[in-house]
């Protein structure tokens, strides 16, 4: 179940990881675009800054989709990197367009949303931060709008024109680092950490979402007394998954005496003996081999890739452990047993076969229970 568990989640961030692939090309296709058009003069702003942001962020970009095509997206340390890299990116473009580029900050934090870890949000956080502090001080060197922190109009626009006009303020801001880290940076990394936490929540609640469909769609599938599939997912598992196998081995289960148990002890033990039988089977399962209650008394196990002295090891196995709990019950455990192997595309007549070879196993059961 915890491999399952563990399988799952690196499918899925595998996906996310894609996704911020995907996502970040269109980024780099929207800001080849604006390239253009400042080229066009259609955004008359500063040709070399716009040219040294975007060869910079192309480099990283390149150099980064280089990497993903190399390295295994399924690694659980590839989120850190692709992360990294988006605010890389980001920070250059904020670096030199200063405020027309503010809001490409908080794309690492919804990137982060898609991700189920803890970790990854503090790990972005730090790195947003960071990137914030090197965009604002770099930015005002070599950005674009370095005006508008030079002068810090604090107030609004009216109290900085006159009656004819003319723009009153035209002193330098004298306390510069003072002003970037508490008017700038601070304020925008509070709203970051809003961000972050909302975005995290809201990827969570979409997560647990999926996780209770999912869960769900699992209960449609188990047996409620027993713990095993039940017979809706057996007559889709025997159609569809087994097609391609090389190796099917097939072990069907009948109880014994059922009947008798139910009509001498009542009900409530002939459950507790389909639920003992049923536990021990389901005690033998891994991802190579399923279980299913296909009737009231009746269990069928499927192993994939499995010889007949698996399929042996398996019987003997639960035969072993039924002994070992037999004196803990006031009626006898036992079923009849019935086996058969063969190819995956012939799992229908493996498990005929299986049914007639338990059949022949209940026979001498009951003229060994006559004698």
């Amino acid at each position: 179940m915890l491999f399952k568990k563990k399988l799952q989640q690196q499918i899925a961030e595998n996906t996310s990881n894609k996704y911020v692939i995907h996502c970040m090309k269109i980024m780099v296709i929207i800001m080849l675009g604006i390239w253009i058009l400042n080229i066009l003069n259609v955004f008359p702003i500063n040709k070399k800054v716009v040219f040294l942001c975007m060869v910079a962020s192309l480099i990283v970009y390149i150099i980064g989709m280089i990497c993903w095509t190399f390295i295994d997206l399924n690694k659980d340390f590839v989120k850190y990197l692709i992360i990294l890299w988006t605010v890389i990116i980001t920070t250059i473009m904020e670096t030199g367009l200063t405020f027309h580029a503010i809001l490409a900050s908080v794309l690492p934090i919804l990137f982060c949303s898609l991700y189920s870890s803890k970790k990854l949000m503090i790990y972005t956080s730090v790195l947003t931060i960071t990137s914030t502090f090197i965009s604002v001080i770099v930015g005002y060197h070599y950005g674009i709008c370095d005006a508008n922190m030079t002068l810090l109009p604090g107030e609004p626009l009216s109290v900085y024109i006159n009656k004819a006009g003319e723009f009153t303020r035209t002193q330098i801001n004298n306390n510069l680092w003072f002003s970037l880290i508490v008017f700038f940076i601070f304020p925008r990394c509070i709203i970051y950490t809003m961000c972050i936490i909302v975005c995290f929540n809201i990827g969570k609640l979409n997560r647990n979402n999926v996780e209770y469909a999912k869960h769900m769609e699992v209960l449609a599938e188990i047996d409620g007394m027993t713990g095993l599939f039940n017979k809706s997912k057996y007559l889709s598992v025997i159609s569809n998954d087994y097609n391609e196998v090389q190796q099917v081995s097939v072990i069907f289960w009948d109880i014994n005496n059922l009947k008798v148990i139910n009509d001498t002890n009542g009900h409530e033990e002939g459950d507790l003996l389909i639920r003992t039988v049923a536990n021990n089977i389901l005690n033998l399962t891994d991802e190579n081999k399923q279980a299913f209650r296909i009737g009231g008394d009746e269990f069928i196990m499927i192993l994939k890739n499995a010889d007949e002295t698996e399929t042996l090891k398996t019987i003997e196995q639960w035969k072993n452990n039924i002994n070992s709990i037999k004196h803990e019950y006031p009626f006898e455990i036992s079923a009849s047993i019935g086996y058969a192997s063969g190819q995956g595309k012939d799992l229908q007549q493996i498990i005929k076969q299986s049914d007639e070879n338990m059949y022949i196993d209940k026979k001498k059961y009951h003229e060994s229970a006559n004698n």
